[in-house]
């Protein structure tokens, strides 16, 4: 495992194009040079002695220093095992609805993508939890699992939009049962689950797999997007173009609206809090789950990172000497 401890001076590495922009400037130089200084049937006699061969192996060398130098110079950290590390911290699973009412506008930009964004903003406060995701529609899907690395979790939660499930729906039940199956430490005190819906739940009861999943020391809280008053739910082809709105048996068009009551019985039954989608509710809930019991969390990390300047820096020496001593003329010269 290979981490480097001075990334702030990454910015050297521009000069690596820079020195190769300068030995291609050099090389179409030297070559309109010797036309200059002579003919073609003078340039043989006169170059011939120069060995082209030699002069390419010297400037891949110079350009090799130059890139060991800076590895040099950023500090490569070797980590020497891999090493089990216990921490306190909490599991928390984010379940997110991706059905097709989560493209209704009521909310902007959509009820998907502003939840997409105040997730993102929520991750990002973590600092030593575990965090999971899971997509859901009428059935569920875990996308990411438990995991210290939020820099994943922000790609998983990038691809999560309606399409992603092919079952359609709202089944709210899955996704808790879903999530139980997700939470691999079992009997935990520090297991949170937070339920992301416009509420329209068509599938299932979801309140007794919530009383389940409370009795397995699984804490539920719930945030409802979307609004009372509602709005048609689009329909978009293959290239997001909007086509119609989605309507019912007898063509009317349907209207989706947020089905609060839903969220906050499912809250309720998991012992948890429900919120309505906003940044201020996003960071209430933060506070909320950080007042949750914290448990021992079991994980992976590469200790006894040693820095190792010295074995690029002296490549680079190598090489630099080596250019030095490596003569362009040619042995029969």
């Amino acid at each position: 495992m290979i981490q480097f401890a001075f990334t702030h001076f990454s910015w050297f590495l521009l000069i690596i194009p820079l020195f190769l922009g300068l030995m291609i400037w050099d090389y179409f130089a030297r070559k309109k040079m010797r036309k200059f200084l002579a003919s073609d049937e003078h340039h043989e006699l006169l170059f011939s002695k120069i060995s082209v061969r030699k002069r390419r192996i010297r400037s891949a060398m110079a350009l090799s220093s130059i890139v060991f130098l800076i590895l040099a110079l950023l500090g490569p950290e070797i980590g020497l095992r891999l090493q089990k590390v216990e921490r306190e911290g909490l599991d928390i699973i984010i379940a997110l609805d991706v059905s097709q009412s989560m493209l209704v506008n009521d909310v902007s930009p959509t009820r998907l993508e502003r939840a997409k964004f105040e997730i993102l903003r929520m991750i990002d406060e973590f600092s030593g939890d575990r965090v999971g995701l899971i997509a859901f529609a009428g059935a569920a899907k875990l996308q990411c699992p438990l995991t210290l690395d939020y820099s994943a979790a922000h790609t998983f939660l990038d691809v999560m939009n309606v399409g992603i499930i092919e079952k359609q729906g709202t089944n709210l039940s899955a996704a808790i049962d879903e999530a139980k199956r997700s939470f691999t430490e079992k009997g935990k005190q520090s297991r949170v689950l937070v339920l992301i819906s416009d509420g329209e739940e068509l599938e299932a009861d979801a309140i007794e797999s919530a009383q389940k999943a409370k009795s397995e020391n699984i804490t539920i809280h719930t945030l409802s997007v979307g609004t009372a008053v509602g709005a048609p739910v689009p329909v978009y082809d293959e290239t997001g173009n909007l086509v119609e709105f989605k309507k019912d048996e007898s063509e009317q068009t349907v209207t989706s609206r947020v089905n609060t009551a839903v969220m906050i019985g499912i809250a309720r039954a998991g012992g948890g809090k429900h919120y309505s989608l906003s940044q201020t509710n996003f960071q209430k809930l933060y506070a909320e789950i950080q007042q949750a019991e914290t448990g021992s969390i079991s994980t992976h990390e590469y200790t006894d990172f040693e820095n190792r300047f010295q074995w690029p820096l002296g490549l680079a020496f190598v090489l630099l000497v080596g250019e030095w001593l490596i003569s362009t003329r040619r042995k029969d010269g």
